[in-house]
């Protein structure tokens, strides 16, 4: 269990930033390669690229690693956990992206950036004109 203590970054390492953005649906089974050896399990690794994807990987249950090959129940243990990390890190992204447009609301950062666009557009169409 010793990936623990350094896995706080694991899940990002050497995945495409695009699927990292886009959320764990958006996932491949190239990225689930790439988790699974960040997890340090790289002999696993293709068969999650073959088997999985991310909208898989998410609801992954303990008794289907045994199916996918991962016999040792250390190892099942230690990506189950990265999982469940995993899972929690792109809740609490999703929260702080919320709890970001929630402050803008409040602050009327929106209203100030369409206001802005909107005189931005009237001094266009104004400068055509002449």
């Amino acid at each position: 269990m010793q990936f623990v203590e350094s896995c706080i970054p694991f899940s990002w390492i050497n995945i495409n930033q695009a699927s990292v953005d886009a959320g764990l649906d958006a996932w491949r089974g190239v990225d689930c390669a790439q988790f699974v050896r960040n997890v340090g399990l790289p002999q696993y690794d293709l068969t999650f690229e073959r088997n999985l994807s991310g909208a898989k990987l998410q609801w992954l249950q303990m008794s289907q690693l045994a199916q996918l090959g991962v016999t040792s129940f250390t190892h099942q243990k230690d990506i189950m956990q990265a999982v469940r990390l995993l899972l929690h890190a792109y809740a609490r992204k999703e929260a702080v992206a919320h709890a970001m447009a929630q402050w803008d609301i409040l602050l009327g950062r929106k209203l100030a950036k369409k206001d802005k666009r909107r005189q931005q557009k009237r001094s266009e169409a104004q400068e055509v004109a002449l």
